[in-house]
C-alpha cells in the first residue's frame, strides 16, 4: 500500500542528500505535499476493517488518543484513536505497525469535533518527507502513505489521521527513524471504551 523513493548514501556523505526541511526536530507530517482520496479496497482490507465513507452523517461525541503499549508489558502495541459517535457507534484509527515507536496523529484539536456532523469520509493518499538514520546508511525521499479523511459541516477542508513513527537511538538524543504510515479504520463492539486522553496538535 506503501510507495516510497529512497535515496541512499553512506554515512561519511549523507549531508548531500538529507532535505533542507528534514532535521532531528522535524515532524514528518510538517512536509505533506499530497492529499487526494482513494477508494476503499474490500478485497485487500484489514480483519474489522470498514469503509470510511460509512461516517457520513454521523455526529461526533468525542475522539480520544489510546496511548502505545510499551515493550515491557506483555505485547508492544503502536498507538491510535478512538471515536464515538451520538449513534452509540465506535470507531477506531489504527496503524499498519506492530511497533511501540509507531502512533496515530491527527491535525487539528480533537476536542473542536464534539458535536459537529460527518459530511464526508475517505482514504486518502498523501505523500511527504521521511528520514531514517541507521549505523551503516541514513536515507531520506518522499513516501507515499494512507491517511484517513474526514470533512466535518462548515469546512471543506479534510481533518486527516495519520501515523507516525519516531525512533531514537539508545541515548535518547537523536532521532533515527521520522516518516508516516498508512492507518485504517476499524468498527468497534460492545462497551464504549474509555476515554484517555484528547490529543492535540
Amino acid at each position: 500500500m506503501t510507495e516510497v523513493q529512497i535515496v541512499t548514501t553512506e554515512t561519511n556523505t549523507i549531508e548531500d542528500v538529507v532535505p533542507n526541511d528534514i532535521s532531528a526536530n522535524s515532524q514528518p507530517e510538517a512536509s505533506v505535499r499530497l492529499v487526494e482520496p482513494i477508494p476503499f479496497d474490500s478485497t485487500n482490507a484489514e480483519k474489522r476493517e470498514v469503509d470510511p465513507a460509512e461516517l457520513v452523517g454521523k455526529v461526533f461525541v468525542n475522539v480520544y488518543h489510546i496511548s502505545p503499549k510499551p515493550y515491557d508489558e506483555d505485547t508492544s502495541l503502536p498507538g491510535s484513536f478512538g471515536i464515538a459517535f451520538t449513534d452509540g457507534s465506535r470507531y477506531h484509527v489504527r496503524i499498519h505497525a506492530a511497533w511501540e515507536s509507531a502512533d496515530v496523529d491527527v491535525d487539528v484539536d480533537v476536542d473542536d469535533l464534539a458535536g459537529k456532523h460527518v459530511t464526508a469520509a475517505s482514504l486518502l493518499r498523501c505523500e511527504g518527507h521521511f528520514f531514517r538514520d541507521y549505523d551503516f546508511m541514513r536515507s531520506s525521499g518522499m513516501k507515499k502513505y494512507t491517511a484517513l479523511g474526514i470533512k466535518v459541516e462548515g469546512s471543506d477542508e479534510w481533518v486527516r489521521f495519520f501515523g507516525t513513527e519516531e525512533a531514537y537511538n539508545s541515548d535518547g538524543d537523536g532521532l533515527t527513524v521520522c516518516e508516516n504510515l498508512d492507518v485504517f479504520l476499524v468498527k468497534m463492539n460492545g462497551a464504549p471504551a474509555k476515554k484517555t486522553r484528547s490529543r492535540k496538535r
